[in-house]
């Protein structure tokens, strides 16, 4: 996990109304995170959200039980849906992996994918 990761939190989000108000919704991360890994496009109003970032849902995997999100600015994250939890990786254009080489949504969901069955086999 990376240092500067604020996990995943719950928080009042303003929310533009199309009048243009604003209106302040709940977001419970972690149900955004699980939902989408179940291929849920938009589970609460504020879409998908993680770490107070705002997510999009490019495409769910039913046979590795994974999902795909992209966000603006670059980078992305791979959910992986498990029958106790989840696993999430997520991944940055602008920066490195510790192996070299910049991150990218291919090796972000092998290790996603990897983890996610490791875990599967373990009966979670």
């Amino acid at each position: 996990m990376s240092s500067d990761w604020p996990g995943l939190t719950e928080y009042q989000h303003p929310l533009e109304q199309e009048d243009g108000s604003i209106r302040e919704i709940l977001v419970n991360e972690f149900k955004c995170a699980k939902e989408a890994a179940l291929g849920r496009r938009m589970p609460t109003q504020a879409g998908i959200r993680m770490g107070n970032e705002k997510f999009i849902f490019v495409k769910n995997e039913p046979d590795t039980q994974s999902s795909y999100l992209t966000r603006q600015g670059g980078g992305g994250a791979v959910i992986a849906n498990l029958k106790t939890g989840i696993v999430i990786g997520i991944w940055h254009k602008d920066q490195m992996m510790s192996k070299g080489g910049g991150q990218n949504q291919f090796d972000c969901a092998m290790s996603v994918e990897k983890m996610g069955n490791f875990l599967r086999e373990l009966n979670y």
